[in-house]
């Protein structure tokens, strides 16, 4: 018996593994492809290149960040429970957190833009 759990959680743990490795070698083949696609349609020359994948990486990077940090956010204040106990003013504090995210990631863009 204690065979078979051995074997059985050894071949979930490597399963889990390959499929681990598996999303990023997509994750990175997506990122060339988006790389290629924007770099093509926007016509860069190498140097316009230097200059924008920084600025364009960094933008990616923080719109990333302020996603993560209101799903996290949200994660921990959406439980039923929670919802069924929050008052007027806790609405109104998520809401306000909501607000700020929408401007944070607005203000990020128009940092691309300019």
């Amino acid at each position: 018996m204690k065979k078979i759990t051995t074997i059985l959680l050894l071949t979930i743990f490597t399963t889990i593994i390959s499929n681990a490795q598996r999303i990023g070698e997509k994750k990175e083949k997506l990122k060339s492809l988006k790389i290629a696609y924007i770099t093509t349609e926007l016509s860069l020359t190498n140097e316009e290149s230097i200059k924008f994948w920084p600025i364009f990486n960094a933008f990616e990077n923080k719109q990333r960040e302020i996603r993560s940090l209101k799903t996290k956010s949200y994660i921990n204040k959406m439980s039923d429970e929670d919802l069924d106990k929050m008052t007027d003013k806790d609405a109104n504090n998520l809401l306000s957190q909501l607000e700020s995210t929408e401007d944070d990631l607005f203000q990020n863009r128009k940092k691309l833009i300019t």
